[in-house]
């Protein structure tokens, strides 16, 4: 008998498919931001954390939903947490901390992060990346890796981390380094499998490889999907193979990964098993579900185009295939969020940089989404000033755009409104939307975690242009127009028209990762009036070591009583893998009793701006 999940998958995709170029966007006209949508408290940082303190949920890190639970990062006093809770935050569950013992750590057997890439959580699993306390003081330091755990308990089963043998290559092991974010992983949504992307060396250190791969959640059935040196490589005897595999996704057992050539100019989807045409060119079983030579929907350039699949950014619900994407060679500004049909390669916009929003100016290119088992999207968007959080249906072949929440617009909440500011609107995770039930954090305002009940939102009314009349020339009698004389005989100037000035794009985000280190900086107690000391935060380009990506630090912020003592970040180039700077940061209290603020770093990466959490607390002299 067919699950729910699936059968409400199957039932869903004839309405999907039915998109292609009948696909329309209802967008433009500006409404009540919680009109139709319901909005309730979870948690926030006045609630008493059992470990110590009180909880302050990670804005850099997105909650994940699944039915009626969901899973959060914790930015403990003594360290990363990771915990679960309903959806009143009442039952709450730590499922990991620095003390918790997980099967296969190398060295100390004990945690240092929990801060790196979000947990997912699906049928009652959670998945979630870590490592090892003494992994920064060892020299061959291969202690990152992936395990998972019930939603509500604790069991650990490790997935892959340095003590397990990659399946394809001779004496190596995985290798995740210090810092996971920079490796993608999924869970699937009907079978209990997971997949996730990593490199494989000997002790982290000699013949360097990167492949996918699918195991079991219970830590059985390692299997290869692909890597670029074991012979699993597509398009092998071409001139420009696919050799850099990553951001899988998952979902009723088949597999769809972004492929790379060396050079970035051979791009495509793919799926495993194939979910169409077989490649016949010495491949493994894939199927090129779309590649990067053509035209994405929308683009307003057209044209031979290169299309620039971002990761992470794919997210696979039965045969739709979700993603982010922008025009790399004609219009390398348009981007957005696209769906493809695995089995038959129909491609459909969902939303995109040439659109309009409620509430928003010209959208940039940079969007991050989030897609449920009924095929809902929730997808953030931004003009650079205001940002906002968006619901995507699609009926009857026609996309439906309602809005959610958008930065400057307040909302009301138990009888409470807050006021979302540009730095709320983050990036979403995989795991954001479950049954219609959206999830999201308020950091500037008690670190509010929200859930948003979307069943009753109100679509964006169509909106009814505007006619503009044209003025017809009178013609004169005889054919030749008669000029209208002016008084004085002195002829009136042609007023010159004011050029409108035309805003600068900007760039598509660079697939790289900039992590923060600390999270959240707590300066204790503080004389109101005096200065504290520094304290400092270090900026890393995360970016996997075999594909470095340059990343552009462009500026730094700061918000509350606090200061910038120094910063030689701004305006600097981290160039490799690896490479880091530092800010520092004084707190300068200016009134009693608990302060906040962040500093804010824009860079031209992914998940931009990063924020980093400041707090004190302010005595008297």
């Amino acid at each position: 008998m067919e699950s729910s999940t699936l059968f409400k998958l199957r039932r869903f995709m004839p309405r999907l498919l039915a998109l292609g170029s009948a696909l329309a966007l209802i967008a433009g006209v500006a409404g009540v931001s919680d009109a139709q949508v319901t909005f309730s408290k979870m948690l926030n940082n006045t609630v008493s954390d059992p470990l110590g303190g009180f909880f302050d949920p990670d804005p850099n890190s997105p909650i994940a939903i699944d039915g009626n639970s969901i899973v959060f990062r914790n930015l403990g006093v003594a360290g990363p947490e990771m915990w679960s809770s309903d959806l009143t935050g009442s039952s709450l569950t730590n499922l990991a901390n620095r003390s918790s013992l997980l099967p296969g750590l190398l060295h100390t057997g004990k945690l240092s992060d929990l801060d790196q890439a979000p947990p997912l959580a699906r049928n009652g699993l959670v998945l979630f990346s870590a490592a090892d306390h003494s992994c920064l003081l060892n020299v061959l330091g291969n202690c990152g890796g992936l395990w998972a755990t019930p939603a509500g308990a604790i069991s650990y089963a490790l997935i892959a981390n340095g003590s397990i043998l990659d399946p394809s290559l001779a004496l190596t092991s995985f290798f995740f380094g210090s810092d996971g974010s920079a490796y993608a992983y999924d869970l699937d949504d009907v079978s209990s499998k997971t997949v996730f992307e990593a490199d494989s060396s000997l002790s982290g250190l000699i013949g360097l490889t990167h492949g996918i791969y699918i195991e079991n959640l219970n830590g059985t059935g390692l299997t290869t999907i692909a890597d670029n040196g074991g012979g699993f490589t597509v398009h092998p005897g071409t001139a420009d193979p696919i050799i850099d595999f990553l951001n899988p996704a998952v979902s009723n057992g088949i597999t769809a990964f972004i492929g790379r050539s060396a050079d970035n100019l051979k791009q495509g989807l793919y799926t495993f098993p194939a979910t169409g045409a077989v490649l016949n060119d010495g491949s493994p079983a894939f199927c090129e579900v779309l590649s990067s030579i053509g035209k994405l929907p929308g683009d307003p350039n057209g044209g031979d185009n290169l299309i620039n699949f971002l990761s992470p950014s794919l997210q696979l619900v039965g045969n739709t295939l979700a993603f982010v994407a922008s025009n790399a060679i004609s219009n390398s500004t348009y981007a957005g969020v696209f769906v493809v049909d695995t089995v038959t390669g129909v491609t459909s916009k969902i939303i995109s940089s040439a659109d309009t929003l409620p509430g928003l100016g010209t959208l940039l290119p940079n969007f991050s989404y989030a897609i449920d088992s009924l095929g809902e999207i929730v997808f953030k968007a931004t003009d650079g000033s205001h940002a906002g959080y968006f619901l995507a249906k699609i009926v009857n072949g026609v996309v439906q755009i309602s809005q959610i929440v958008v930065s400057g617009q307040p909302i009301i909440i138990a009888g409470n409104t807050l006021t979302p500011l540009l730095t709320d609107i983050t990036d979403l995770g995989k795991s954001a939307l479950s049954n219609s039930v959206f999830i999201f954090q308020i950091a500037s305002n008690t670190a509010e975690v929200i859930a948003a009940d979307l069943t009753k939102a109100t679509p964006i009314p169509t909106p009814t242009p505007t006619p503009t009349s044209t003025p017809t020339a009178t013609p004169t009698p005889g054919g030749t127009p008669t000029p209208t004389p002016t008084p004085g005989g002195t002829p009136t100037p042609t007023p010159t028209p004011t050029p409108t000035p035309t805003p600068t794009p900007k760039p598509t985000p660079v697939p790289a990762n900039l992590t923060a280190r600390p999270r959240i900086i707590r300066f204790g107690n503080g004389p109101v009036g005096a200065t504290s000391v520094p304290r400092t935060f270090t900026l890393k380009n995360a970016s996997r070591r075999k594909f470095p990506v340059p990343i552009t630090i462009e500026s730094v912020g700061i918000r509350g009583p606090f200061v910038i003592y120094s910063d030689n970040c701004s305006g600097r180039v981290l160039s490799t893998s690896g490479s880091t700077c530092n800010i520092s940061v004084i707190y300068k209290p200016d009134a009693m009793g608990t302060q906040g603020g962040t500093v804010t770093v824009f860079h031209n990466a992914r998940h931009s701006p990063r924020s980093v959490r400041v707090q004190g607390n302010g005595t008297m002299q």
